[in-house]
């Protein structure tokens, strides 16, 4: 089944409306409280290594997407889309190699995540263009 990030995000945008708290769409204090809730995320993990129980780092996980969705929001970008270009970067980038560290400076060789994103968006928008 094929996560519909475009309903999960609608209802993130509903939540930030309804509820002052979330209300701060600023791209910059989002990606600020990513860093935050990630640290977090990490913390729990660690915990987790030694209890076995998940419930924290579930807890966490959500607020890292949640707030990545919120900044898709924030952007107008759609969170689908942008998990498919990074599933093709991804592609790109490290098939066809077994050791990430030679894939990351093959890549840089060849133009880098830059040129990737440009000819990604490029060849996407051509494709939506009418006929």
């Amino acid at each position: 089944m094929k996560p519909d990030f475009e309903k999960v995000k609608e209802k993130v945008l509903f939540q930030n409306e309804e509820n002052k708290v979330f209300s701060n769409n600023d791209p910059y204090k989002v990606a600020l409280m990513v860093k935050e809730e990630a640290g977090e995320l990490v913390s729990e993990l660690e915990k987790a290594y030694l209890t076995d129980d998940l419930t924290q780092v579930a807890g966490e996980i959500g607020d890292v997407i949640y707030l990545a969705l919120k900044m898709c929001g924030a952007l107008g970008l759609n969170a689908d889309e942008v998990v498919e270009m990074k599933i093709e970067r991804n592609k790109s980038k490290y098939s066809g190699h077994s050791d990430r560290s030679v894939a990351k400076s093959e890549w840089e060789i060849k133009g880098g995540d830059l040129l990737f994103y440009e000819q990604y968006l490029l060849l996407s928008c051509h494709e939506n263009e009418p006929t």
